[in-house]
């Protein structure tokens, strides 16, 4: 994979550039003449030190000079005469290539091109929603981004930093630039904010790093930044906290030029992208578990009750983005209850359009008859979980400033009118207005349980991602970890494993989540406003130990957080924190979990990790797909047709519009899988284009090694869901996380068919390898299989796809064809099954899928297939 394609930060190019250096030390040097001696000494010099040298300068002038100026050219110009000059000795010499060239050349060449292209770079205004916050100030003020040769990179940082903050959160802020910034990169400027004011850890660990910027920044700048990165991190303190030093990192990416790639494209992006992500992550559990620790110290008299009251943010992202052309901001909810007079009234006859919240909670599996309700004006059915008859009285005396309410049985007709049905269908528009939404878990009577986890979840956060002296904190985390060892609200069918394990009622040893958990309309909810808040029996909401309200995906995503920064109870040393990404990727992909994990976790946060492991929510909520909300209601129980409890989330409507309200027709009694009616799902398909057949099932797990795919029909595998019935309902696993970002579908897909049973019918496919068909040419993917044998691989493996699909056993035909492309990658699926003999048809079924990386699309050409 070439240097430049993969879009490395500056400090990693090095490594690579070393690595090329290295190869052309050790490539074998004989077979050359005797008579060629000083040739051969002037050939090695090349080779050693002056290709070398000048790639170097090369490569560092094309970080620190993001605008191709003459300088740069300069030293590409001096770098291609010398590779020049020794391939020329090289072939006088008669010597074999390198084994390096071929990858030099390729740099050499992407490069070039490049620096032509560049005088005509432009971006999209999607691309700069995503940009590092120093391009958008760049670009606000109207300067390039060539660095001033009078400032460091570090200094441009500083200053760039200083300017946004001052435009920001100074007392006159600029309304005009604050408009001018993404959700993204407004999340991520709090996020630096909060650091730099040592809000949520001790004040000397902050002022270290900015002691340390503001030294580096004064430095010679011609030195460059290499020369001083070193002692840069050392005097910043990385290596003290996992949330320090990823907030480091997130400044340098957000305003050092040095750190930006030559156009703000694709890769760089989405590795921005996600280095926000998972920032936001680990400052929010830093947040909570700080607040914890100071408010059990403020127990002991030791400090100040934690103050914070700024709201937490769970996603860097919009609610369900893709919903963003279809909304209306001046939509109301046609019904709303009216706390004050204990009515609910038609919004239209209100004067201005007012602001409500909006209360989740679920109700249809334990429907009864129906009564009515003062000020109701239609029956409401009755439960058996709660007196609905009761509600008026709760919401009067609700703590919250909105004087509006929507809740579904008091707003939405319950006569199966169009009315009722108009309104099921804007449940977006009704959810993604309202000022706040929350979820109503009625069957929870404290959070007594939750909080007491919270708080040794933040213990054990701290414990596992600082070096802070904790020996004098140990009587405070066992103390913590007695009083979480009790049964958790969310999943109080876990079985504790603690000293409190004779507690457990017999009825509720079935493990399993809260029933609002478990319900497709309140997983559509909950996908709408993923901040919504968490209110028990008596209304009272969860909070941290500071009194802020959490949101369901912070606290699922903390649950998380925790959990992959848990090292069995080790604490990390400092080399292991002072490289906090590369920390993290060792941690997600070691075995940390295994059958004693319930003894070092106390039972509350032990089922708090479960239910996260159970229901999904978190990468779902973090990082919002339509496919992977899709993917999500498989586990998800619906009592009534599945399709208008998920559309309103998806943007899957426009069927409904036309079979239900206008024609006024029940969904189709026939569905495909049994599970939704076909026009959905073709809508749907349609409207989420390629990406809709990127999930993969654990289908062919069930499929014998002789086995005949036309025997199948009805598999569903190229589909997102399968049968609610069926034991693999909870099998079906989406791409790892990553929001699409720029999506090019291949044009073979809008050909495809879906047919009522769950099968998929196509003409024509970008084919990149073919069994029995090898075109020989290297095509390294990440595969995620399940194979025909009975075997599967759940973890994803790369191979090379050729190679991969001409030795797949037990199948005569094996394809692999691509799906999309999105930034630099390509994604795609493997089909196997039989060739067409006796019929022009061949029967195939999806056994995985693959992404790989700076791959083009293959053309499209003519098949005749049928996947099930």
């Amino acid at each position: 994979m070439s240097i430049l394609t993969q879009i490395l930060p500056h400090d990693n190019v090095y490594d690579r550039l070393l690595g090329i250096h290295g190869a052309m030390v050790t490539d074998d040097h004989s077979g050359m003449a005797p008579a060629s001696d000083e040739l051969s000494t002037f050939y090695r010099r090349t080779i050693n030190i002056e290709v070398f040298k000048y790639f170097q300068e090369m490569m560092h002038g094309f970080q620190a000079y993001p605008v191709y100026s003459s300088a740069w050219l300069e030293k590409y110009n001096i770098c291609s005469q010398r590779y020049h000059e020794f391939e020329t000795l090289r072939l006088q010499l008669e010597h074999d290539r390198g084994t390096w060239q071929d990858e030099f050349e390729g740099d050499l060449h992407l490069l070039e091109s490049l620096g032509r292209r560049h005088v005509t770079f432009t971006m999209d205004e999607e691309e700069w929603k995503e940009c590092p916050l120093g391009a958008v100030l760049g670009r606000y003020l109207g300067r390039d981004r060539e660095i001033p040769r009078e400032t460091t990179d570090m200094m441009t940082a500083l200053l760039d930093f200083e300017a946004v903050k001052a435009l920001v959160f100074g007392p006159t802020p600029d309304d005009v630039f604050v408009k001018y910034l993404s959700r993204p990169q407004r999340v991520s400027l709090n996020l630096l904010n909060d650091w730099w004011n040592s809000n949520y850890q001790d004040k000397s660990l902050t002022n270290s790093a900015i002691e340390s910027i503001r030294t580096v920044a004064s430095f010679d700048c011609t030195q460059g930044v290499d020369k001083f990165r070193p002692e840069l991190e050392r005097g910043a303190k990385i290596s003290e906290s996992l949330y320090h030093g990823y907030l480091f990192f997130l400044f340098r990416q957000e305003f050092n030029p040095m750190y930006w790639d030559y156009n703000l494209k694709n890769t760089f992006l989405v590795r921005l992208r996600l280095l926000r992500i998972r920032t936001l992550s680990i400052a929010n559990s830093q947040r909570i578990a700080y607040v914890a620790l100071g408010a059990e110290l403020h127990k002991k008299g030791k400090v100040e009750p934690p103050a914070f009251s700024a709201p937490y943010t769970g996603s860097i992202f919009k609610p369900c983005p893709w919903l963003e052309s279809q909304f209306s901001k001046t939509e109301q909810p046609l019904y709303l209850w009216d706390r004050e007079s204990g009515c609910t009234v038609k919004s239209a006859t209100l004067a201005d359009s007012p602001k409500y919240i909006c209360i989740s909670h679920t109700w249809g599996r334990w429907r009864k008859a129906k009564i009515k309700i003062p000020g109701v004006p239609w029956l409401v059915p009755q439960n058996q979980k709660f007196e609905v008859a009761e509600i008026p009285q709760h919401f009067r005396s609700l703590q919250f400033a909105e004087r509006f309410i929507w809740f579904d049985l008091f707003c939405i007709p319950q006569d199966e009118s169009r009315e009722a049905d108009e309104e099921i269908s804007r449940q977006a528009v009704i959810f993604r207005q309202a000022s706040a939404c929350m979820a109503w878990i009625h069957d929870v009577q404290s959070w007594e349980g939750t909080s007491s986890a919270l708080n040794w979840l933040g213990f054990a956060f701290l414990d596992n991602t600082t070096q802070l002296c904790w020996e004098k904190f140990e009587g405070m985390k066992a103390d913590a970890k007695e009083r979480a060892d009790q049964l958790s609200e969310l999943l109080p069918g876990y079985s504790p494993l603690g000293p409190r394990a004779n507690d457990v009622p017999k009825e509720s040893q079935k493990i399993g989540p809260n029933v609002w958990f478990s319900s497709l309309w309140t997983l559509q909810e909950a996908a709408l406003c993923p901040d919504l808040l968490l209110l028990d029996r008596n209304w009272k909401p969860l909070t941290d130990a500071a009194g802020v309200h959490l949101g369901l995906s912070t606290l699922l995503g903390f649950v998380d957080t925790v959990a992959d920064t848990w090292m069995e109870g080790k604490r990390p040393d400092a080399s292991q924190l002072a490289n906090p990404d590369i920390f993290m990727n060792k941690l997600r992909t070691s075995p940390i979990w295994d059958s004693h994990a319930p003894d070092r976790w106390p039972t509350s946060a032990e089922s708090l990790r479960r239910l996260s492991v159970i229901t999904r929510l978190d990468s779902a909520l973090r990082v919002p797909t339509p496919t992977g909300l899709f993917i999500m209601a498989n586990l998800r129980q619906c009592s009534d047709e599945r399709a208008p409890a998920i559309m309103s989330a998806l943007g899957v409507t426009d069927w409904y519009q036309n079979d239900v309200i206008q024609k006024r027709k029940k969904c189709n009694k026939k569905k495909v899988l049994d599970a939704y009616p076909l026009s959905f799902v073709r809508e749907a398909a349609h409207k989420f284009g390629a990406a809709f057949y990127g999930s993969w099932s654990p289908i062919a797990r069930e499929i014998p090694v002789k086995w005949n795919p036309e025997g199948l029909r009805g598999a569903g595998s190229m589909l997102p869901f399968t049968r609610p019935k069926d034991k693999l309902y909870h099998g079906i696993g989406g791409v790892p996380e990553n929001s699409p970002f720029n999506i090019v579908d291949h044009p073979s897909v809008k050909t495809w068919v879906i047919n009522a049973d769950g099968s998929v019918r196509m003409r024509s496919a970008g084919i990149i390898a073919a069994k029995g068909q090898s075109k020989n040419i290297p095509y390294e993917a990440t595969v995620m299989m399940m194979y025909c044998d009975g075997s599967y691989s759940p973890h994803p493996y790369i191979y090379d796809l050729d190679n991969l699909v001409q030795h797949l056993p037990n199948s005569e035909a094996v394809y692999a064809i691509s799906l999309y492309g999105d930034a630099n990658y390509q994604h795609g699926i493997i089909l196997q099954g039989s060739k067409a003999f006796w019929s022009s048809v061949s029967w195939l079924v999806k056994t995985g899928v693959f992404y790989a990386y700076n791959k083009e699309m293959q053309p499209a050409e003519a098949v005749n297939w049928i996947v099930v």
